[in-house]
């Protein structure tokens, strides 16, 4: 019912406010005491904790809340006064009683970017992989890596395939309010340009020794830091040792299968939790142990690299193939293919040829005076050029004597008799600097170079040093720049130098867009 508002005896300012008193009746803004269920002699003007001045519905009678009926003030019906229900009083919604910050304890399953909370990164459902491969493609959709995850939807985070401190831009917050960064992790592995298991040998014609000095190709994401959560242990996939940083867990080798021992680094891995383990993980037991969470492709960290030989897949120390990831003395080096002549011997490939090694290190009659005069013998051999800038160090390769070692990393021999001119070239004379590519873009990276000789560059290397980005192979000169940001285009464009001249998009028009009236 409308009251008239027409109470002309009263002074102007007063029939005003009689006024809006009248109409907020009429709505149901001023109930009767006795029809809400509220005492009647509760204070209705009390200030409580949420400001609202009124206790409506709440039956309590404490004057302090509005309708949880719980007398903490924060309307949730929980007593704690934080707000979030959960009873702990530390407002996150855990239960744990920790953190006052929001933390994850799995990935955030997602199906557009409009699921993903401010600071939680991008919806991704597929990762590019970095290279392309038979196995991966150029890219892999994340329910394929991450089990758990529904076909056609991801998971909230940013790829870091191209650069792993891409995930910096990503953090929680720890108890104490420290920001605490994403971690690139390696969640998926192409092919392996090496054959497993290997055949007889040799076997060096069925490698392909470019496709070996690249790195295994690899898809990465930026993992949360789980360790914040109550639900994982505290360094949660953490690097440790036998004594120290797992004291909560295992600290476990992938190489041997068995745990750290004494100064060994190992990765740290939590129990299994009763609702099981986070998306990129799986419940397996390790012996006597028990059950542990274990990462799908044995690595916490941008690097797959199980022996800590610093070679492996993603973002490794060096680039190139590891044949035997758990023995750290075997690995492919395309600047030294004959690597680690002839410090082992037996009928192995420690250096990732396809050869015996056997084969490789002991040497034919003729050389016996000099070098390679039993299995093992190492560098002990002939020295030429002694005291000079061209001293070399003689070895036998496939009863071939070569040079073994410069004395100088300045040099490298090129031409004539090894036993006359040693290594008598240098980026001055006779030698000629090279660059690495490792996208297989041919420009090479200003930043890693070899020597060389004029007649070829290694194996994973080219003649110049106009990449300006060796890990991406559709940035380098000679393509256009290109708009593919994150956000609004039209404001900051890509921020990338696509075609390494030193300038970004400086051949992207930009558009600003209005909508139509």
């Amino acid at each position: 019912m409308i009251r008239n508002c027409t109470y002309s005896q009263f002074p102007r300012a007063a029939r005003l406010v009689l006024c809006l008193f009248l109409l907020l009746s009429a709505c149901g803004g001023v109930e009767d005491p006795a029809a809400t269920g509220v005492d009647a002699t509760t204070d209705t003007g009390d200030s409580d904790t949420a400001g609202d001045d009124t206790t409506t519905g709440d039956g309590d009678g404490d004057a302090t809340t509005a309708g949880d009926g719980d007398g903490d003030g924060d309307g949730d019906g929980d007593g704690d006064g934080d707000g979030d229900g959960d009873g702990d009083g530390d407002g996150d919604g855990d239960g744990d009683g920790d953190n006052g910050f929001p933390t994850l304890a799995d990935y955030r399953v997602c199906q557009t970017n409009v699921d993903c909370p401010v600071g939680l990164g991008e919806c991704i459902t597929d990762i590019p992989v970095s290279r392309t491969d038979g196995t991966l493609g150029d890219s892999v959709p994340v329910s394929d890596v991450l089990p758990g995850v529904p076909v056609g939807q991801g998971v909230c985070t940013r790829t870091c395939v191209v650069d792993e401190s891409t995930c910096d831009t990503l953090t929680l917050n720890a108890a104490d309010g420290t920001p605490v960064p994403f971690t690139c992790q390696v969640i998926a592995v192409g092919d392996l340009a090496y054959p497993d298991p290997a055949p007889a040998f040799p076997f060096d014609d069925q490698l392909d020794f470019n496709e070996m000095a690249l790195a295994r190709p690899f898809a990465a994401i930026c993992r949360p830091p789980f360790e914040l959560d109550n639900a994982h242990i505290d360094n949660f996939c953490g690097a440790c040792t036998e004594a120290e940083g797992c004291e909560s867990g295992t600290c476990w080798r992938f190489d041997t299968d068995a745990p750290a021992t004494g100064d060994e680094t190992g990765t740290c891995l939590e129990p299994t939790p009763t609702d099981g383990c986070p998306l990129g993980f799986e419940s397996r037991a390790l012996g006597e142990l028990g059950d542990f969470c274990v990462p799908l492709t044995e690595t916490c960290g941008s690097c797959q690299d199980r022996d800590f030989d610093s070679h492996g897949a993603g973002h490794c120390e060096t680039a190139s193939i590891d044949c035997d990831d758990e023995n750290r003395n075997a690995f492919f080096d395309g600047r030294d293919s004959q690597h680690p002549f002839p410090t082992f011997c037996g009928e192995q490939d420690f250096n990732c040829n396809g050869r015996s090694d056997q084969a490789e290190q002991v040497g034919v009659e003729t050389y016996k005076e000099f070098h390679c005069e039993f299995c093992g013998d190492d560098f002990d051999g002939e020295t030429v050029n002694a005291g000079t800038d061209s001293e070399a160090t003689l070895a036998c390769v496939n009863g071939v004597m070569q040079i073994a070692d410069c004395a100088l990393d300045t040099q490298v021999h090129c031409s004539g008799d090894v036993r006359d001119t040693g290594c008598e070239a240098n980026a001055a004379a006779g030698g000629q600097t090279y660059f690495r590519d490792a996208d297989r873009d041919t420009f090479g990276d200003p930043n890693e170079s070899s020597l060389g000789c004029p007649a070829g560059p290694p194996v994973g290397f080219v003649d110049n040093d106009r990449d300006c980005n060796d890990g991406d192979d559709s940035i380098k000169p000679g393509v256009p720049d290109r708009c593919d940001c994150w956000g609004d285009c039209a404001v900051q464009g890509n921020l990338i130098d696509n075609d390494c001249d030193g300038s970004i998009d400086e051949d992207v028009l930009f558009y600003a867009w209005f909508p139509a009236h």
